[in-house]
């Protein structure tokens, strides 16, 4: 509970992060927030004590926060007019399918450090902090992939300027949606799998393979 605390406190500050981020343009913006991510990510790693979580945590939350507003928008920007919902639609399979074949893999290490080992739970951790490593390398070659989009009209490819934040009366049921679905996924990222390992002895391996069966549907 309290390190998801922390890793929100990014979040609240979110309008004012983007906001210098976007100074450096939408593609250069995503990319400092890929870094930024996968720094955060990748100083998980080192981690032995829940103060030595707590920097990490804020730095990944940072990152990953910004970089889940700056996608989509990003991907708007650079949409052809009347493209832009295939694209958002092609942004998220591509999404889906990454998140797969990172859990695949982390799944199939698990099973064969369990065959090998014979006990998971005593010999999975350097394992488990060489994915942390994996994930902040992955989220470098993002952020280098993305920093030469084009951020203006005036590049190679047409691109357009992100639309401006609108506010109506009339979007308020979406507005409202979009509050119960974040405090959705708060409770079930939170606290599903606390419950799962704490209540239940539900190991990293069966974890892996529930969130697996859980994107597939």
């Amino acid at each position: 509970g309290y390190r998801v605390a922390i890793r929100e406190v990014p979040g609240f500050l979110l309008i004012f992060v983007a906001a210098m981020l976007l100074r450096l343009g939408m593609a250069r913006a995503t990319s400092v927030s890929l870094v930024i991510a996968g720094v955060g990510f990748a100083a998980f790693a080192t981690s032995s004590s829940f103060a030595m979580v707590i920097i990490p945590t804020l730095i990944s939350s940072i990152g990953y926060h910004s970089v889940m507003q700056l996608q989509p928008a990003l991907g708007l920007s650079l949409a052809k007019r009347g493209e832009e919902g295939a694209v958002l639609g092609r942004f998220a399979s591509i999404g889906f399918f990454g998140s797969m074949i990172a859990m695949v893999t982390v799944f199939l290490t698990l099973l064969g450090v369990e065959q090998w080992q014979g006990n998971l739970r005593d010999h999975q951790e350097p394992y488990l902090r060489a994915f942390f490593v994996v994930a902040g390398i992955a989220a470098l070659i993002g952020a280098a992939a993305i920093f030469r989009f084009p951020i203006s009209s005036d590049d190679r490819a047409t691109a357009r300027a992100a639309p401006r934040i609108t506010w109506r009366r009339e979007y308020r049921l979406y507005y409202w949606l979009s509050f119960l679905d974040g405090s959705r996924m708060q409770i079930y990222f939170a606290f599903a799998s606390f419950v799962l390992v704490e209540q239940f002895d539900v190991n990293a391996r069966a974890l892996t393979l529930l969130l697996i069966v859980a994107a597939l549907i």
